[in-house]
């Protein structure tokens, strides 16, 4: 067994039982002998330490652990996010397509339009004119059919289908009027044509802009949604902070005389434990009032957004009525078979006009 030295060795000058700063080696070796009180002292002092570290430690990898799955639902959304805009721009690009397409047949059509205009009234020059003589010359005499049996059925047929021919169905030549009105009833064929073309491209278009807006109040539901449950959540945060502040204040209340060192250790864990959970809270706050502060100023963009699209709407409706008076003057003109299919399409764009402002009334 190890014997207590006594106070005048050589090494005991400072200690009052020679152990604690005076040989450095025992001290650096963590070498205490049994049945000393300061000995038990320092280890349960590092004791108190490396448990303290353990529980900080612990804290840390949990912060950590949140932290990863915060990035992975961060990474999860901005994917989302990245899915939604690819697929606007290539509703975006189809309808560029379409667009182009459509303006290069009006082109097309124009050219056509401009090329039938330029050869018709040369094809109207070069037609031959006919020239009545001012002079008459005199009858010519009636051929007489000859009545042999050999050839008898043959000229009289032949005779009796030229006479018919001459009577009923006389040679017309042609009249530059009615030709004139044949032109201009093609040029208005094909001006119904492009009108009819126009009406739906812009139904096409308005259908194309009630989707997109239908779209934008869906996500502003969604936020909506979104932002009251983070209300919520801000609210039992801020409960549970004010309850883990409570805690902390009575932890950190003078401990009574009775209390031995494993309470103290204990009550120690425990408010180190509470100030970390207190930390993790309040950055959990902080990250939550980020983000409700984010969704409040992305809820403001879409409503300037939906404005912004009502405001079109508007617009569009109003072209589509004027369109509608035109297309029914047009029809009015030139015919019923034009009307009919103009009067279904206006009947539907009238109908889905009238879902559409339903719609924004609710809404509203």
């Amino acid at each position: 067994m190890h014997m207590l030295p006594s106070l005048n060795s050589s090494d005991d000058t400072s200690s009052p039982t020679a152990l604690i700063g005076l040989n450095t080696r025992n001290v650096l070796m963590n070498r205490y002998p049994p049945g000393n009180s300061e000995s038990t002292r320092q280890l349960l002092l590092r004791m108190r330490v490396c448990e303290e570290r353990n529980t900080r430690l612990n804290f840390e990898n949990h912060a950590l652990k949140d932290d990863k799955h915060k990035l992975e639902k961060k990474l999860t959304d901005l994917d989302d996010k990245l899915l939604e805009l690819q697929k606007e721009h290539a509703v975006q690009i189809e309808a560029l397509k379409k667009e182009l397409r459509e303006t290069i047949r009006e082109q097309e059509r124009s050219k056509f339009d401009t090329l039938i205009k330029v050869l018709l009234p040369d094809t109207e020059q070069k037609k031959p004119k006919v020239y009545e003589s001012p002079y008459k010359l005199p009858p010519e005499p009636e051929h007489l059919p000859k009545i042999d049996e050999a050839t008898e059925t043959d000229d009289v047929t032949s005779e009796a289908a030229k006479d018919f021919d001459a009577q009923e169905h006389p040679r017309r030549l042609a009249d530059p009027l009615e030709v004139a009105e044949c032109v201009q009833l093609r040029e208005e064929k094909l001006k119904l044509e492009n009108a009819l073309f126009t009406l739906e491209t812009k139904q096409k278009l308005m259908q194309f802009k009630i989707d997109k807006y239908m779209l934008l109040e869906t996500k502003k539901k969604t936020l909506e949604n979104r932002l009251l449950s983070l209300n919520d959540i801000n609210t039992e945060l801020i409960n549970e902070n004010e309850c883990l502040k409570q805690q902390i204040a009575e932890a950190k209340r003078p401990a009574k005389p009775d209390q031995t060192v494993e309470d103290s250790s204990e009550a120690s864990a425990n408010k180190v434990c509470l100030e970390g959970s207190q930390s993790e809270k309040a950055s959990e706050l902080m990250a939550s009032s980020r983000r409700v502060k984010e969704l409040e100023a992305r809820l403001s963009s879409e409503s300037s957004r939906y404005e912004l699209l009502e405001k079109q709407f508007n617009e569009l409706r109003n072209k589509h009525d004027l369109l509608m008076q035109q297309s029914g003057h047009l029809s009015q003109q030139n015919g019923e078979s034009t009307t009919g299919v103009l009067m279904k399409k206006i009947d539907e764009l009238k109908a889905r006009l009238a879902k559409y402002v339903g719609l924004c009334i609710r809404n509203e």
